[in-house]
């Protein structure tokens, strides 16, 4: 489960569903250094397998 701020669950936006795992996954990736770091990095390739994209 992904914790979020309310007003990343309020953005105004048209997402599809790739669009929204990609975003759930990246956040998940970056939370445990959110306030430290500010940048985040994660490989092309993790991203694609754990949103289940194949393509």
């Amino acid at each position: 489960m992904v914790k979020k701020h309310i007003a990343t669950v309020h953005v105004e936006a048209n997402l599809s569903l790739l669009e929204r795992k990609m975003f759930n996954v990246l956040l998940l990736n970056a939370y445990p250094k959110l306030l430290q770091q500010k940048n985040h990095k994660m490989r092309y390739t993790a991203l694609c397998e754990l949103i289940g994209y194949d393509s």
